[in-house]
Parts: C-alpha cells; structure tokens; sequence
C-alpha cells in the first residue's frame, strides 16, 4: 500500500482585495483626470499616466484574487503551481526549480522561487507571465517573487514542504534558504 504527500494550499484571503481594486481604479481614474485637464504633453504627465497604468494593472490584479476561486498556492508531487494573480506562472515542476527562499525588502517579505533556466522555463508562458518573470530577473532576487501580502505564512510553507516533500529537494538538488 502506498501513501501519498499531502498536498500543502493556500487558501485565498478575501479580506481586503475589493478595497484595494477599488482604491487603485480610483487612484488611476484621478491621474487620468488630472492628465486630460491639463494642456500639453509634459514630464509630469507622462509620470502621472505611467503610474495610472501600475495602478490600473494592480487593481486588475486585486480584482482577479477577490473573484477567482481555489487556493492561490499548491505544492503537490508534480511541484509548485502558483495561482497568486492573473500574471502567475502556473506549474513549476520540481526539476525547473534550483532553490526555494524568503527575501525581505523593507516591511514586505517575498517567497522566491529560484529558477535552473528561467529562460527556458518563460518561452512556455503566456506574454503577461513571461514579461512579470522577465522583469523580475531583471530588477529582483528571483524571477518568481511572491509578497507576504498575496502569500501569507512564508516561513510556515516552507517548512511544511521541507518536512512534506523534502525526498523531491533532495532528489533535484533544491536548496531552501530563509
């Protein structure tokens, strides 16, 4: 008889994503305003309308996580599916993965997912998860970074995949630092 590894979950918090939407269209919504009422194309605009896009993009996000269903996070023998926003990268297998880590910038903390070809691993996504993972190898630790603020219990999940899946680090070499 064989037993099989529990798969870990993370459920989806609900709390505050329709506030969050909701303050960031509004935010947007006022840049664009103040962007449209002025005349000509000048510095400041163009600074006004870039962060209305961040903010539109944010809100997107919030929006996706305060309607979508299922856990935001799974870890299963296959590897580490992540469902976190709508610009996530799905599936990460284990044999894709070199290590797993927490960072801390100022008062956010993230959980990295440390990529053995990142290359490789983007040409099979989307172009919304393949410009994030891009990005994130560019200006970040990790090209998967995923704040405590969409992923809460980092140092929790950690240690219940390596107490639950710690034959699968071994076997493909993944190293998890905190």
């Amino acid at each position: 008889m064989t037993t099989s590894k529990p798969v870990i979950a993370i459920a989806r918090p609900r709390g505050t994503y329709l506030a969050i939407a909701a303050a960031g269209l509004g935010f947007a919504s006022a840049a664009v305003a103040l962007v449209v009422t002025r005349s000509g194309p000048t510095l400041v605009s163009f600074i006004v309308l870039m962060c209305a896009a961040v903010l539109t993009l944010g809100a997107i996000s919030t929006l996706y996580g305060s309607i979508a269903s299922g856990p935001i996070l799974t870890v299963s023998d296959e590897g580490i599916m992540d469902c976190t926003t709508p610009f996530a990268v799905g599936l990460v297998r284990w044999d894709e993965i070199m290590g797993l880590a927490t960072f801390h910038f100022y008062t956010q903390r993230y959980f990295l997912i440390l990529l053995k070809d990142p290359k490789t691993f983007a040409t099979r996504l989307g172009p919304l998860p393949r410009a994030v993972v891009t990005i994130n190898r560019l200006i970040s630790p990790a090209p998967i970074c995923i704040p405590s603020g969409i992923l809460p219990g980092i140092d929790n999940l950690l240690a219940k995949i390596q107490q639950h899946y710690g034959d699968q680090l071994a076997a493909h070499g993944i190293r998890i630092r905190r």
